[in-house]
């Protein structure tokens, strides 16, 4: 019997800030909102903590938007919900506020669920409760009174799909109300309401860490009992069933390598890998390329090293990095043993988030 033994090397957590922002763009453009930026100290996420992120408190300083003239905002409501159905499960609670500001809705969770019923926020009369949360802002000061500051406590839950080294963000709906603007001309006193959606207009200072978690999914390769297996010089000997792969799942970059300790030979118990009648040569494919005693002759060395973009967190998300092996020759003349073997290690490491990496390596 001739077979090979596979081995997946699991490493993960390497660390990568990230410099966030808060309302990182105007409610609508030429028009009524906030706009801030988030000040706390730097709390790590990591997406494979099976406990997620602790409670972590953020004070978001805002600054309103008024229209051009003499216009002023006077009330903002807003819920926030997460760019796809992974960041479901997160907690953002404003807690307290202050300034030249009345706030209704402090105390209860904003964030809503992608399957979940929005809160009505528009028109703006509308307030919140227990069954309709957001948090609506009244601006109390006159002309130059423009700022104020929430304290919001955040937690995440674990496996969310967030992508390390860019910020993590939360869209915003709002419903906005406001004086002056274009009506400016006829009336100064006079109001108009807006509603829009911000992308990713919300963040704060959380380090998502570059992890991953990889496995080897699939049998051994194997092929079986191939004493009597003779493959002539330019033929192709029997392949690896198909749907083996290493699986990943990262938040960021990673990089992957391949080794063989007997450089891609089959080894006899007492063989040497120098010895042709304890060996029978193979070759593997992996990442969209084949390596074989040919291209690396060293026993140990590093046959195959790739950069692979972001997988994802989650099931649904991870990468599929397909593997097989056939063999280069057959046992027909070699040293008698039931187990002619091998030890293919492929360690997977995280990237710094900051680093390049455009490969998609499930589609090699």
């Amino acid at each position: 019997m001739a077979n090979s033994r596979w081995n997946v090397m699991r490493t993960s957590l390497l660390g990568a800030s990230i410099v966030l922002c808060g309302w990182c763009g105007p409610a609508q453009a030429a028009g009524c909102g906030v706009t801030g930026s988030a000040t706390a100290s730097t709390a790590n996420y990591d997406p494979f903590n099976p406990a997620g992120l602790a409670t972590t408190t953020v004070t978001l300083n805002l600054t309103r938007i008024n229209p051009p003239g003499i216009g002023m905002t006077t009330r903002v409501n807003f819920y926030l919900k997460g760019n796809d159905a992974s960041a479901d499960g997160t907690v953002i609670v404003p807690i307290s506020v202050s300034g030249p500001i009345q706030a209704l809705g402090t105390g209860r969770n904003v964030f809503i669920n992608t399957s979940a019923a929005p809160p009505t926020i528009a028109p703006t009369v509308m307030t919140p409760s227990a069954t309709n949360p957001f948090l609506q802002l009244d601006f109390t000061g006159g002309t130059g009174a423009d700022s104020a500051t929430v304290t919001f406590q955040v937690s995440l839950p674990p496996a969310a799909n967030f992508t390390a080294s860019t910020t993590l963000g939360f869209n915003a709906w709002f419903a906005c109300k406001a004086t002056g603007g274009k009506l400016a001309t006829f009336d100064p006193t006079a109001t108009f309401e807006q509603t829009g959606t911000l992308d990713n207009a919300l963040a704060f200072p959380i380090t998502v860490l570059s992890a991953l978690q990889a496995s080897y999914a699939g049998s051994a390769l194997d092929f079986g009992e191939v004493g009597g297996l003779s493959v002539a010089q330019g033929q192709t000997g029997p392949t690896t069933p198909a749907g083996n792969y290493v699986r990943v799942q990262s938040s960021g970059p990673y990089a992957v390598t391949l080794a063989s300790q007997n450089a891609f030979h089959l080894l006899h118990p007492s063989g040497a890998v120098t010895d042709p009648a304890t060996t029978i040569r193979y070759r593997v494919r992996f990442l969209g390329a084949e390596r074989d005693s040919g291209t690396s002759a060293l026993p140990g060395s590093i046959a195959l090293n790739q950069t692979c973009a972001r997988a994802g967190v989650g099931a649904a998300f991870e990468d599929h990095l397909p593997v097989s092996a056939t063999l280069a020759e057959g046992g027909m003349g070699k040293a008698p043993s039931p187990h002619y073997t091998d030890i293919l290690t492929v360690t997977v490491t995280p990237l710094a988030a900051q680093d390049v990496a455009p490969t998609a390596c499930e589609t090699l």
